[in-house]
């Protein structure tokens, strides 16, 4: 069976990323992704191996004992997110696959979160939304996190009557020492690509046909004091598939919304063909794709997306800005 790993530490704003680098952290999604079938944009992955026999002491079955579900743990539970922080009010998503590591779609689930080292339960159980709009045949689940402190957690999930369950481990950090900009704070003013000044980019977009958000750039947005929405993310050379069907999800929204109030701009990753990020990228500290953020017209980060995305999501968030 193949558990996720706790996440790598994220890389800090301005070092030279390579797209090694960039691309830490994705696996689960690239998992959650290619499980649920590929879409011409982003390539074609593989679901792996399967599940491989449990141990006679396997951990995450102590970890289902603890949370009082008996259950085989024969679930695969695939973290959807690269950034996990502490403090109330966290979104967390997760995919789920089964013993035959096909997607679990809208499923009735339970989820705890149980501290490594003493085994404390300090979240659950909790039942979370299941959310599709826009991935197609794939989707994952979302609930709020209330971690206290920072460390490894396990993130431990089961079907709601019981009959299985899976487990996945965490690398929770405070946001004071994420690289990432933090909801609250003063997004950076940075210019962008776009339709008039593409600069030094192979292509201004990798969606196909193009989307209508290279209008404006980034500084000039939130200089004049406009709500925005930027999606950074490249639908060609995304590894973790989901790059192609998040700009999709927002140019839908964008085009259904009318909200004219709000800039939309979409950034790709890379310069060239998968190989160079662009500078707001190295700028920002993106170690991950695609990221989605919402900036409201005080030039101050509202809401923001790490990873897949869904429609009915992203109009909920519409509000804060």
């Amino acid at each position: 069976m193949s558990h996720a790993r706790p996440s790598e530490p994220a890389t800090r704003a301005g070092r030279s990323l390579s797209r090694r680098q960039l691309l830490v952290g994705t696996g689960a999604a690239v998992a959650l992704a290619a499980c649920g079938g590929g879409d011409g944009a982003d390539g074609e992955g593989s679901a792996g191996d399967g599940p491989s026999p449990v141990p006679a002491e396997d951990p995450i079955r102590n970890l289902l004992d603890l949370v009082g579900v008996p259950a085989e743990p024969e679930l695969s539970v695939l973290v959807a997110s690269f950034e996990m922080l502490t403090g109330p009010g966290r979104r967390m998503q997760f995919g789920l696959l089964d013993a035959t590591r096909v997607p679990m779609i809208d499923q009735d689930l339970r989820v705890w979160l149980v501290r490594e080292g003493d085994k404390e339960i300090v979240q659950g159980p909790v039942v979370p939304t299941f959310h599709d709009e826009g991935l197609g045949n794939r989707g994952i689940y979302v609930f709020e996190s209330e971690i206290p402190a920072p460390g490894i957690h396990n993130l431990v999930v089961a079907t709601g009557d019981g009959s299985a369950g899976g487990a996945a481990a965490l690398n929770i950090i405070t946001p004071d020492v994420s690289p990432i900009v933090q909801v609250g704070a003063a997004f950076p003013a940075s210019a962008t690509p776009t339709s008039e000044a593409p600069g030094d980019l192979e292509e201004l977009c990798t969606l196909e046909p193009d989307c209508g958000m290279h209008g404006s750039s980034l500084d000039t947005a939130l200089g004049a004091g406009k709500p925005t929405v930027l999606t950074i993310a490249t639908p060609k050379y995304c590894v973790s598939q989901i790059c192609g069907p998040v700009v999709s999800i927002v140019e839908g929204v964008r085009l259904e919304s009318g909200r004219d109030d709000i800039e939309w701009i979409h950034v790709e990753v890379f310069k060239d063909a998968g190989n160079t990020p662009v500078e707001l990228v190295t700028e920002l500290g993106l170690p991950s794709e695609p990221w989605v953020y919402l900036i409201d017209g005080d030039g101050n980060l509202a809401d923001k997306f790490d990873g897949p995305m869904t429609a009915d999501l992203l109009r909920d968030s519409l509000g804060k800005i």
